[in-house]
Parts: structure tokens; sequence; C-alpha cells
């Protein structure tokens, strides 16, 4: 699969504070957004496509942290 994703990432000021945040901003095209666009159509648990981007995040960061826990 051609992966067809931009990742941006900024640094904003949060209101009210001084504290400053990291926003990323994930473009999807090509043969990953049709993937995405499938998975939308086909499945009712995931209704937009921040929900699929979401869920494959979060699974594939616990997946890292597992392989890293198995390598100690």
């Amino acid at each position: 699969m051609k992966t067809n994703i931009n990742v941006f990432e900024d640094e904003y000021s949060k209101e009210n504070s001084n504290e400053v945040v990291k926003a990323v901003t994930i473009v999807i095209d090509g043969e990953f957004k049709q993937i995405v666009d499938t998975i939308q159509s086909v499945s009712k648990q995931y209704p937009n496509n921040i929900e699929i981007i979401s869920n494959a995040l979060i699974y594939g960061i616990n997946k890292m942290v597992l392989e890293g826990k198995n390598k100690k």
C-alpha cells in the first residue's frame, strides 16, 4: 500500500496559561483514505475518520508499548 499520510505538528499556548501544548494534524489521501472510507462504510462502530484514526493510533501505541516491555 502506498502510504499517503502527512503529519504536521504545531505548538500553541493554552488560553489563560503559560503552558505550551502540541497539536497534530493528520492529512490522509490516496489508498489510505480509501481504506479508511471502506472501514467507515462497513462498520457502524466507526462513524467518522476521527474515530478510525484515533483507534488505530491507540492500538499501534499499545502494541509498541507491549513490544517494548517484552524486550526487557
